[in-house]
């Protein structure tokens, strides 16, 4: 049976009740003043501990108090995530979580404040394309310590630090001390892991000797990291940081060390295409070539499967002296799916592009033999493959490889496909392959034969600049030669100043982006084509300096348009300019010989033009 409550039971239970809580109250209160009168790093920690606390209340007080004090306590709470107390580990986390992080400041310049926009709310993969605009800026690394700091995700702050690690800096430039100070007290308060790279950062910048020693423990410890505590990194964040010490030694000389932590890399990887690529690029690009072989005993299978990375061991090779066995590899990655002709065309491509000329020679002589002698393939291999010959002065071969593509134009169909695909027609590639052969009689110093083939040359396509340029050039030439081919000259840029205008008007008026991008592609193409054809002839050196400049706008960083810069500068007589751009085509295209010639005479001149003053 049930007791029946007095109502003075009932209020003496309630007097209890009211008694308990007016002295948590009184207790708490005396607790918040005690707090007060805590310096703010003894407080934080002694209100981290009573998260953990028997008492709900306590523990509820702690946390409202943590959540007040935000971002003062950001520090100490995220490391109280990994707490012995499950109570407290439990709590700090959800208040990591819950801190609302106010990554823009108003005194931030606008472009901060821009990339900055909405980055709590953004996706892993967006917040580090926003890391990555923001390192592009000029206080972009400062503004990065706050990612390093803040981020909730361990990789993404470890990315942001790797991020500003790899700015490059010099101990003897007078900023770095400044710099390496100011990262310093950007996260001094942070005990986050990436903090303390960036600290060692610091020191490095200061004096990478002594340095050395923290970089050795910390590569460790994230090793470590990524086996017991995946969730805290990732293998190419590890990866990454190893790459920044062994780059460290090998900077102060200390190569056999910075060759062994590179070997410990080659543990990270899977085995997959993309990674291995990366990878053997990465060494390649940093001369680390005995190491690809590494990478290629790792993955036997691999090497044998994929070309590309076939050629980087193949190319490894050549770099340590071994031409036979460098020529051996090439031939197995050649091999490699021969009949695949667009594989074939793209991989002769990418080792033009790093200068390893007769093996693609061989890759688009490969693809000739392959490919149907109307196929797309077969065009653009003839097409690359005839400009490699006549850059290399083997003007008769050139011309022969374009042998079939004046018999395969001869079809009206493919010739509409190889105008709209290619921008070449009957006439341009015929007019081509009869300067070729006419810079090959140039060369036996045949001048009349010379001149009959440019004459067919120029009546195939009157606008063929470099056909008009060799014109202007022939030796040979009396007043009435030197007239008519001024006439094709000045007829040829008017042709390119109405281009220009009809192009430029539709990138600027058109409102459907396919066709605009198109004019763009157009307007960029006649600028450059009216510079080229006038600055290495006759005319307003000026106007062409003007189009050269604005063909970079439209297509920043082409080596061919940076080539014709150089030559404008040259024109004008600003020697300077004309070595630093003609330096910047080479730099983008290390394969051209013709590149490479002019920037001599450039540097000659600039040369000679300083001995003069």
């Amino acid at each position: 049976m049930t007791p029946t409550r007095t109502p003075g039971s009932l209020l003496a239970n309630c007097s209890v009740w009211l008694f308990l809580l007016v002295l948590a109250q009184a207790s708490l209160a005396q607790q918040k003043a005690a707090d007060k009168d805590q310096p703010l790093e003894q407080r934080i920690a002694s209100l981290i501990e009573q998260l953990g606390d028997d008492n709900f209340n306590r523990r509820e007080f702690a946390q409202r108090q943590l959540r007040l004090l935000g971002l003062q306590a950001y520090d100490a709470v995220h490391r109280a995530q990994q707490h012995d107390d499950i109570e407290i580990a439990k709590r700090a986390h959800y208040l990591v979580r819950s801190m609302r992080i106010q990554w823009s400041h108003l005194d931030d310049p606008a472009p901060v404040r821009r990339i900055l926009v909405g980055y709590g709310k953004k996706s892993p993969e967006e917040r580090r394309n926003r890391m990555e605009q923001l390192v592009k800026l000029e206080q972009g690394q400062l503004i990065l310590c706050r990612m390093v700091r803040y981020e909730t995700s361990a990789p993404l702050s470890k990315y942001a630090a790797l991020l500003i690690m790899r700015q490059g800096s010099t101990s003897d430039d007078p900023q770095t001390a400044i710099l390496a100070a100011s990262l310093r007290d950007a996260v001094h308060q942070s005990a986050r892991v990436a903090a303390s790279w960036i600290r060692a950062h610091a020191k490095t910048l200061e004096d990478p000797e002594s340095a050395l020693g923290g970089w050795q423990q910390i590569c460790h410890q994230e090793e470590t990291t990524l086996t017991q505590f995946p969730q805290q990194t990732t293998r190419e964040i590890t990866r990454d940081l190893l790459r920044h010490h062994a780059q460290l030694l090998h900077d102060i000389d200390h190569r056999e060390e910075s060759m062994a932590v590179l070997r410990r890399t080659i543990n990270l990887l899977d085995g997959t295409r993309g990674q291995l690529l990366e990878m053997v690029a990465w060494l390649g690009e940093n001369k680390f070539w005995s190491l690809i072989q590494d990478v290629a005993d790792r993955f036997p299978g691999e090497f044998s499967k994929y070309a590309d990375l076939a050629y980087f061991l193949a190319e490894s090779h050549l770099e340590e002296g071994n031409k036979e066995q460098a020529d051996q590899a090439a031939a197995r990655a050649r091999a490699i799916d021969p009949d695949n002709t667009r594989v074939h065309t793209l991989m002769a491509l990418q080792l033009q592009r790093r200068n390893l000329i007769p093996w693609a020679i061989e890759e688009y002589r490969l693809v000739l033999e392959k490919a149907d002698l109307k196929s797309q393939d077969s065009l653009y291999a003839r097409f690359l493959l005839s400009e490699v010959l006549h850059d290399l002065g083997s003007e008769v071969e050139a011309a022969a490889v374009l042998d079939g593509a004046v018999e395969a134009v001869s079809d009206e169909r493919i010739e509409r496909q190889v105008e709209q695909i290619f921008g070449r027609t009957r006439a341009g590639i015929r007019s081509r392959q009869l300067y070729f052969l006419a810079q090959a009689k140039l060369q036996e110093q045949m001048l009349d034969e010379q001149k009959n083939l440019l004459e067919q040359a120029i009546e195939s396509d009157p606008s063929d600049g470099d056909v008009l340029i060799a014109m202007y050039r022939f030796k040979n030439a009396d007043e009435a030669y030197k007239k008519r081919t001024r006439k094709f000259i000045e007829a040829t840029v008017e042709h390119h100043r109405v281009e220009i205008e009809l192009y430029d008007n539709t990138f600027h008026n058109s409102g459907d982006p396919t066709e605009q991008e198109t004019a763009r592609r157009k307007l960029a193409g006649a600028n450059n084509q009216l510079a080229w054809l006038v600055c290495n002839t006759v005319g307003d050196y000026k106007e062409a300096l003007r189009c050269s400049l604005r063909s970079l706008e439209l297509r920043p960083g082409s080596s061919s348009y940076l080539d014709t810069l150089g030559h404008c500068y040259y024109a004008v007589g600003d020697y300077e300019k004309a070595v630093e751009s003609q330096q910047q085509a080479v730099d983008g295209d290390p394969s051209s010989q013709q590149m490479l010639r002019m920037l001599k005479v450039f540097k000659d001149a600039l040369e000679t033009s300083h001995k003069e003053k």
